[in-house]
């Protein structure tokens, strides 16, 4: 299970970006052919935050592709934790014509609730939806999430017929952006399911048509795995393929889970019992989902705890960090072999979350909620694309106001 020596306040925060493919005719057109022109898009990087134990903020900053700097941000209240100190647990932002983002406060009694907002795509406010919140009945933890086909899937510890387990938890988005529980079988146990579990559900990340999800309990005689689902585009409903889960061994206990566009997986291990924290390597089948271990995998890392994995688009880079030693720890990824070879660190007064936006990489320098030292802020830094260098933009860090503690970045096409 998750361990960490201060308050997380938010699991893994992620976004699916709106993306457009015109391909037919319209009234606009360049001057050399007849085709519709891409309409303007403007990216935010949305933010939570926690000034306090007892409530919550959620910021939005417009992100400038061309230098990557933040606007100011413009700020809401988040929703106040329903038990004193127990912090925001998920945040989720779902794109696909649909710009929604979703909130969870950690509590330990049912029914957990999801808060929902919708983004303005030509400012970037965010307004809390009318029929938000949303239950989760199942759940006492909601950790990362994913947003596909219109269903949310988010990573819980549900309460299972045999008791507290991991589990994948399903919800149907609405054209308003409400959610409701009707996706059939959900939540989806990780089998074999643990008797318990603690902290947070696992951490999910997804290729078509396969969505994995990092357990931190479930195998026996191993500290966990990676359950590998089946999704049903139409339905929402997702089936456990042959061999999941997949052992990461006993190197420590699964964290944050990334695909790599090449055809690797690759999730953090800590907590171990050497003292030696890893990231495990996997080969993706894209026949069957399954996953086979990387040759040298897991590989060593210096990280500090619960630290999140970042890939550029590239995908041939990949960010983790060491909040003790504040710095960015960054390796290359053979596109063949998937293979990680350690690149020279970045110092960055750092908490371990990470958000890449286009050519560029988003850090907080918070800690958790009342935590004093620097005023919070996101440091940005350019990606150079042949390298991976790191340079930080300048005007960086751009204040925040509050400790963040979750980032999404979302693009939305604008109005002309």
């Amino acid at each position: 299970m998750h361990a960490t020596p201060v308050r997380f306040g938010l699991g893994v925060l992620f976004c699916l970006g709106l993306c457009m493919a015109l391909t037919a005719c319209g009234s606009q057109t360049c001057s050399t052919c007849n085709f519709r022109t891409s309409p303007p898009q403007q990216t935010f990087l949305i933010a939570a935050g926690e000034p306090n134990s007892q409530s919550s903020a959620l910021l939005s900053f417009s992100v400038d592709s061309t230098t990557g700097a933040l606007g100011a941000p413009l700020s809401i209240a988040g929703p106040a934790s329903p038990l004193a100190g127990a912090p925001l647990n998920a945040l989720t932002a779902a794109g696909q014509g649909s710009p929604f983002v979703y909130v969870s406060p950690q509590s330990s009694n049912f029914p957990e609730q999801i808060y929902g907002y919708s983004i303005n795509a030509s400012t970037g406010a965010l307004t809390e939806i009318a029929s938000s919140p949303f239950s989760a009945e199942a759940s006492v933890g909601l950790n990362s999430g994913i947003a596909l086909n219109n269903f949310l899937y988010l990573g819980a510890a549900a309460q299972l017929t045999d008791g507290l387990a991991p589990a994948v938890e399903a919800f149907s988005i609405g054209s308003d952006g409400s959610l409701s529980p009707s996706v059939a079988g959900s939540p989806f146990p990780i089998i074999p399911p643990a008797n318990s579990l603690g902290g947070n559900g696992p951490s999910l990340s997804s290729t078509s048509p396969y969505l994995y999800a990092a357990a931190s309990s479930g195998i026996a005689n191993s500290n966990g795995g990676v359950a590998t689902f089946g999704i049903d585009e139409q339905t929402g409903v997702l089936t456990e393929v042959a061999g999941s889960p997949f052992s990461t061994g006993s190197y420590g206990t699964p964290g944050y889970v990334v695909l790599d566009p090449y055809g690797f997986l690759y999730v953090t291990l800590t907590n171990p019992p050497n003292g030696q924290n890893y990231i495990a390597g996997f080969a993706v089948d894209t026949s069957t989902g399954a996953l086979t271990p990387l040759p040298g995998s897991p590989f060593a890392v210096n990280f500090y705890s619960y630290s999140s994995l970042a890939l550029d688009l590239s995908g041939q880079y990949l960010f983790t960090a060491s909040s003790l030693t504040q710095t960015i720890e960054e390796f290359h990824v053979n596109t063949s072999t998937g293979a990680l070879t350690p690149m020279a660190d970045t110092s960055a007064p750092i908490f371990g979350l990470f958000q890449v936006v286009g050519d560029y990489l988003y850090v907080p320098n918070s800690t958790y909620f009342g935590s004093s030292g620097a005023p919070s802020a996101i440091t940005a830094f350019s990606i150079d694309g042949s390298t991976g260098a790191l340079t930080q933009v300048p005007g960086s860090p751009f204040a925040a106001g509050v400790p963040i503690v979750a980032m999404a970045a979302v693009t939305l096409p604008t109005t002309q």
